[in-house]
């Protein structure tokens, strides 16, 4: 199992924080993070699995802007999981409302934002998806964006 990487901007002048957390971002994520409460704070988990990442992230409320993953990244995708607060998340010519239990599936190839309007904590599973073709990937994505997990199965 890979090591688990964490960073935490409770130790940092407040002053300082939001630079500090997109510093870091950039390294495991590419985001860019704007606060839009009066102090951000914020703690992320991160832990690669061989070719899988696993993200764990709970920070006062702010807003997060991303570009694309870089074309040579391979084919991607992202399921992410709500476990508290609500976040509304915009990608491509879609927005999501995500409330605690709830998980999408988001396709890091385009450009996405999320506006988390109080505090919140979330996981994301990024996974390489080599083995599917485009139009199974696209497949994906055309379906319901968002699934609760009180939907019942079969």
């Amino acid at each position: 199992m890979g090591r688990a990487f964490s960073a935490s901007t409770s130790a940092i002048n407040p002053a300082d924080r939001i630079d500090f957390w997109n510093a870091g971002s950039s390294r495991i994520g590419g985001v860019r993070a704007q606060s839009t409460s009066e102090v951000f704070d914020a703690e992320v988990t991160f832990r690669r699995l061989d070719q899988l990442s696993v993200y764990r992230l709970a920070s006062t409320p702010h807003r997060v802007s991303a570009n694309p993953l870089p074309s040579g990244s391979g084919k991607q995708l992202r399921l992410r999981y709500q476990q508290s607060g609500e976040s509304m998340v915009f990608e491509g010519q879609r927005s999501i409302q995500l409330r605690p239990g709830e998980w999408m599936l988001a396709n890091p190839h385009v450009p996405h934002a999320a506006v988390n309007k109080g505090d919140v904590s979330h996981l994301w599973l990024q996974l390489p998806c080599n083995s599917l073709t485009d139009t199974e990937i696209a497949a994906a994505h055309a379906g319901s964006p968002r699934i609760s997990m009180s939907d019942k199965l079969g």
